[in-house]
């Protein structure tokens, strides 16, 4: 993981760099094999000598130089896609280059590019060592046939392997680099449908909790007009129909937003808990010293009622927000502030930090249980994020400059 976050951040920095663009890969070979074309083809030919001295040149035997240098080198037009056929190809043209009267360099250089080709271009790893490993044998068998060992044919062989070697290098770092990017795209993927699913697994919790919320109100209402129905006695005609419109119509309304909400809820609702709100922060602030966070509760302005909807957000940002904070930074101070404000409510949580010797993950764990509190449970930001949006209010969130972490968010009093 260490290492594919490395890679992570190295392909960040290498997308806000400015990277030259690189030739095509045909355009090179085409450019590699022009130029030892016409490195070879002026080294074969006679041009030192002066015109007038042409006649006299024997030009057999400068034929085959000059042939060997302007069909050496096309074979590596497909040095990419037929290494090892290019390779045998080079070794066969170089043996025969030593059999002529004069010798043309442009076959060696030949033979060790497609050396290079062989280790970084062959597709399996074996059948390169092996082509490979065989043209080094045949090499210093003619060579030790001809002339017998020397310094300088152990050279040629270190240099010729040491080639090969680069290639098959660059190929498993090429391998390595596509794995990298795999992976790194596959853990992208993963984040985000995780991500994904902790913000369905968010919105069925609170479809759950406003169908409590809702369903409690609408029934209160049809509740409170069917009793009106049955006691008003000032025009009880008029207000008989009104008040059985009202019930119709709440009745109605109850049944479609079960209906609605349902598809988003889990399960069935089953017993209902009465909803917590912000009148609940003291006993989940208690609930947090006892799993062993310092937490410190002030509050500004004058608290006041709520929308149903807009209290149980505030106080499930809260209690998101404190979780994270017993669950990243340990048992570190944290803040809570309530700002009641004419139109908005703000719900400030910082925390200080994880310090040296922090609560291990375990024990957090286990206090998050004795305090009765699921140690599973929330998404962190997704949750909070879902739970501002749900109301229309602003949510920020970040570490702070001078260590720990913030949240702050604003939630609208008034959300029709």
């Amino acid at each position: 993981m260490a290492v594919l976050d490395a890679y992570c951040r190295g392909m960040q920095r290498l997308d806000r760099a400015s990277i030259p663009r690189a030739l095509d890969p045909v355009t090179v070979d085409r450019l590699m094999v022009l130029g030892l074309i016409l490195g070879g083809f002026t080294w074969a030919w006679p041009g030192y000598l002066p015109a007038i001295q042409w006649s006299r040149v024997d030009w057999i035997a400068y034929g085959g130089p000059l042939v060997v240098a302007l069909v050496a080198p096309l074979p590596l037009l497909a040095r990419r896609t037929r290494p090892l056929l290019v390779f045998g190809i080079a070794i066969a043209v170089f043996a025969l280059s030593t059999s002529l009267a004069r010798e043309v360099p442009t076959p060696s250089f030949v033979v060790l590019l497609t050396a290079y080709s062989v280790g970084r271009y062959t597709s399996v790893r074996s059948a390169s060592i092996a082509a490979i490993g065989l043209a080094a044998v045949l090499g210093i068998a003619a060579a030790v046939a001809n002339e017998g060992p020397s310094i300088w044919l152990a050279f040629m062989v270190a240099v010729f392997v040491s080639i090969w070697l680069t290639g098959d290098t660059a190929r498993t770092r090429e391998l390595r680099s596509e794995q990298l990017e795999e992976r790194a795209a596959r853990l992208e993927a993963d984040q985000r449908a995780a991500t994904a699913r902790a913000a369905d697994a968010e919105r069925a919790r609170i479809a759950r909790e406003l169908h409590d919320v809702i369903a409690h109100n609408v029934t209160v209402m049809v509740v409170q007009a069917a009793a009106a129905q049955r006691v008003l006695e000032r025009d009880p005609a008029v207000a008989k129909a009104s008040l059985a419109t009202i019930e119709s119509t709440g009745r109605e309304a109850l049944t479609e937003m079960r209906r609605l909400l349902g598809i988003l809820r889990a399960g069935d609702p089953g017993e209902s808990d009465p909803q917590p709100s912000l009148a609940s922060l003291p006993e989940l602030v208690e609930e947090m010293r006892t799993a062993g966070l310092p937490v410190e509760l002030a509050v500004e302005g004058t608290p006041r009622d709520l929308p149903p909807g807009v209290d149980l957000s505030a106080y499930r940002v809260v209690q998101e927000a404190l979780t994270n904070a017993l669950r990243h930074s340990g048992r570190t101070a944290t803040h809570v502030l309530i700002r009641y404000l004419a139109d908005t409510i703000e719900l400030e949580i910082v925390d200080e930090g994880r310090r040296a010797g922090a609560t291990r993950a375990g024990a957090t764990r286990a206090g998050l249980t004795r305090a009765g509190l699921d140690p599973t449970a929330g998404h962190g930001l997704v949750g909070m994020r879902e739970r501002v949006a749900l109301v229309r209010g602003e949510l920020e969130a970040g570490p702070r400059p001078e260590g720990g972490f913030r949240v702050l968010a604003r939630l609208p009093v008034d959300v029709t």
